[in-house]
């Protein structure tokens, strides 16, 4: 689920250091431990926003990553998370500007605000496609189908073929 960014303020992370592990080369031992206070850092912008929810993976965006990450679909390249104007998506492709949202039970009272969201992602020259999380969770198939059949529509490789549906990338002209 994307979020706007014009809500609240600056969130607030908990950041704890990492103990360093004592040096076991034959002889004198380092430091034994980090000092492990507790430290709490800011994170404003998109950027950090973005990088707080790349860490907090819902199940669904986990499954749909899994099918859209390394080129794995039509050998096209998806980014998760990526700040677009006021908004952050949840993945998008740049390259064949094409945008999929998957949306909660909380969309469902908030469809004017998708809609809102939408029409400026389409200002923008994006497509965009949305899930039901269930849908993701359920019917990966048909999610991959959709999918696929939209990046027939956009794809600067308009000769996507079967064998690309697994990830498989186009032949370059040398």
């Amino acid at each position: 689920m994307g979020e706007g960014l014009d809500g609240g303020g600056d969130t607030m992370v908990d950041i704890t250091p990492t103990p360093t592990l004592p040096h076991r080369g034959g002889g004198s031992w380092r430091h034994s431990f980090a000092v492990a206070s507790m430290k709490k850092i800011s994170v404003s912008g998109s950027v950090g926003r973005a990088r707080l929810l790349r860490k907090n993976m819902t199940e669904a965006e986990k499954k749909l990553w899994a099918l859209l990450s390394r080129r794995n679909l039509a050998g096209v390249r998806f980014r998760r998370q990526v700040p677009l104007g006021p908004y952050i998506v949840d993945f998008a492709s740049h390259e064949v500007k094409l945008i999929i949202e998957l949306d909660g039970g909380q969309h469902a009272v908030q469809s004017s605000a998708d809609a809102k969201r939408s029409e400026f992602l389409n200002m923008q020259g994006y497509r965009v496609l949305r899930f039901w999380n269930n849908d993701v969770m359920d019917n990966l198939e048909g999610v991959h189908g959709t999918i696929l059949e939209n990046l027939r529509l956009t794809s600067p490789h308009s000769d996507l073929s079967p064998a690309m549906e697994k990830g498989d990338r186009p032949a370059e002209n040398n």
